[in-house]
């Protein structure tokens, strides 16, 4: 019940940079079994990977969460998790304050965003770069 994932990296937020990256993903619904566990050929994606596990396993940062889709739309290159991004940036200024790290102009005023949806990718990139940059 698990699913081998082959991606190519295109950008990395934290972390040693590679070209390439295989990793091995417990599948905890079984009719996600069928589609590869929801990842495909010729996806671009944002994973926010946790460590791998001593059974030699790992997953997206809240499972759907931390696995964004990248669209192309009108000429805008936007971002959305599984949850639609509901509650992507909660309480985060307040986390930031409560470790130290400075945000960014661009990351103030997307967290500030309430609405669920799609995001501009640049702005999802920014709130990662400035709490990786903190570790």
């Amino acid at each position: 019940m698990t699913v081998v994932v082959t991606v190519s990296v295109k950008d990395t937020y934290k972390g040693q940079a590679q070209k390439s990256l295989v990793f091995r993903q417990y599948i905890w619904d079984r009719s996600a079994q069928d589609t590869s566990g929801g990842y495909g050929k010729g996806q671009e994606l944002v994973l926010l990977l946790m460590p791998v596990s001593e059974y030699g396993l790992t997953s997206p940062a809240g499972l759907e969460q931390g696995r964004f889709r990248v669209l192309h739309d009108q000429g805008k290159t936007l971002a959305v998790n599984g949850r639609g991004n509901s509650g992507l940036f909660t309480s985060v200024e307040e986390h930031a304050r409560s470790r130290g790290v400075q945000l960014s102009a661009r990351t103030r005023l997307a967290a500030r965003r309430r609405e669920p949806g799609a995001l501009p990718l640049a702005d999802l990139e920014s709130a990662i770069r400035d709490f990786a940059r903190k570790q």
